[in-house]
């Protein structure tokens, strides 16, 4: 297989992978104090788990991939396995399971900025999500985009994401979440201060019911910028936050996992989720990755996925689509 197909390859499953053990850390870690999150790594054992319900109770990952990988487009209407019961709009905003549900999308649709988008908000209108929140979910999704392209840069990765939401919306986003991590950023701030524990409060994040969303995944990005080539570290660092934990912590551990590919995820953390070496999510990202190379049949085996050769002359082989924005 081509070396940049294996590598993306890598980074698809990288960042499934990284979701479900960032969620999943955040779920057992819960119960233990902040102290003693190294007992748990001690013992780490996600497999029951995993092979009950890999991808939380919304099954939205599994069905937005399938229909990507059998329709090559994204189609929600009508679709009732991927309808959400919304019951409190806040808390489902912020649900990690229904947040995982935009990862395929982001994958499939990863090389093209307009169609990123597009696909994006036609999910989140469908699932209901406020502007606020799409906005939260646009900024994650470009991110990941931008790992899959290998053209993440820790240092300018801010100021292309706003600069990526004000082509989408202009002024009509409120574009909170990437001033706001900037401002810290461009700081000496402790994840204390961050979190909003410090005395004068002047560095921590604005805390309005309105800005939940952007308040997340602002301190996931910042989770991930302080050590983006290191997974565990990010993954870890996101426990220690005491805000809806399992939303930040699959968030970053699905952008750690795209930067870093499935090979930068610590070997034991993979064993604890899957000890038989084929997962659900390993199938899935495989699936959908074929899906995108344009392979006829991508629901075949994964050893037979991975065999797909791409072996041309310098300059031949182009994107799916021709124009990356």
């Amino acid at each position: 297989m081509h070396s940049d197909a294996t590598l993306l390859l890598s980074r698809f499953r990288g960042t499934y992978t990284g979701a479900i053990l960032g969620q999943m850390w955040a779920s057992h870690a819960a119960s233990l104090p902040k102290t003693a999150l190294w007992l748990l790594e001690c013992h780490l054992d996600f497999r029951e788990s995993s092979a009950t319900n890999p991808f939380g109770n919304f099954r939205g990952i599994e069905e937005v991939s399938k229909i990507l990988v059998e329709k090559g487009e994204l189609s929600l209407d009508g679709n009732k396995n991927i309808s959400i019961p919304w019951l409190e709009e806040e808390t489902a905003q912020l649900d990690a399971d229904i947040w995982m549900g935009l990862l395929p999308i982001t994958l499939f649709f990863h090389e093209n900025n307009s169609r990123l988008a597009v696909n994006l908000q036609q999910a989140t209108t469908s699932w209901q999500f406020s502007s606020e929140a799409t906005e939260a979910a646009l900024g994650v999704g470009y991110t990941i985009a931008l790992a899959l392209r290998e053209t993440l840069d820790p240092a300018t990765l801010l100021p292309q994401t706003l600069q990526f939401l004000n082509a989408i919306e202009g002024d009509s986003l409120p574009l909170q979440f990437p001033s706001t991590l900037q401002t810290l950023l461009d700081r000496p701030a402790s994840l204390e201060s961050v979190k909003g524990g410090s005395p004068s409060g002047s560095q921590s994040l604005p805390r309005p019911t309105a800005q939940i969303c952007s308040r997340a995944v602002a301190l996931a990005l910042y989770c991930f910028l302080g050590t983006p080539q290191d997974f565990r570290t990010c993954v870890m660092r996101s426990l220690q936050v005491d805000y809806h934990p399992e939303l930040v912590a699959t968030i970053v551990g699905a952008i750690a996992g795209a930067y870093n590919g499935y090979a930068g995820i610590p070997l034991s953390w993979r064993v604890a989720l899957n000890l038989e070496g084929e997962s659900t999510s390993d199938r899935l990202a495989t699936q959908l990755w074929a899906a995108w190379s344009g392979r006829y049949d991508p629901t075949g085996s994964l050893d037979m996925l991975e065999e797909i050769a791409a072996v041309t002359a310098p300059g031949v082989l182009r994107p799916r689509a021709l124009e990356v924005d």
